[in-house]
């Protein structure tokens, strides 16, 4: 929530030079400023310095449990001679590839 937060105050700063466009809602009209490709390379750049670790969101437990999971199943993959998911999430599973291989 704080990253996003960081991206709509980019776009924010950015009001008046930008159209305001209007969507319908609940029969109501709502303006509304688009964020752009910038906005998000802008927060990207501030993130790190302004949130550091707060970025995280997850609990230092919740954090570790992850990364032990991540862990386990690159272990598991190398040893059934598969490639690891790039990152450990939810429904990731091995790809039945060789070990080396180019992941898509």
């Amino acid at each position: 929530m704080k990253y996003l937060t960081l991206i709509r105050s980019v776009a924010l700063l950015h009001q008046y030079q930008r159209p305001a466009k209007t969507v319908q809602h609940n029969g109501r009209a709502v303006e509304y400023i688009e964020v752009t490709l910038n906005d998000i390379a802008v927060a990207n750049r501030l993130a790190h310095e302004i949130l550091g670790r707060s970025l995280d969101e997850l609990p230092p437990q919740t954090r570790r449990l992850l990364l032990t999971v991540d862990e386990m199943v690159t272990a598991e993959c190398k040893r059934q001679k598969m490639n690891a998911p790039i990152t450990a999430s939810p429904g990731a599973t091995c790809a039945r590839r060789p070990a080396g291989a180019i992941r898509s």
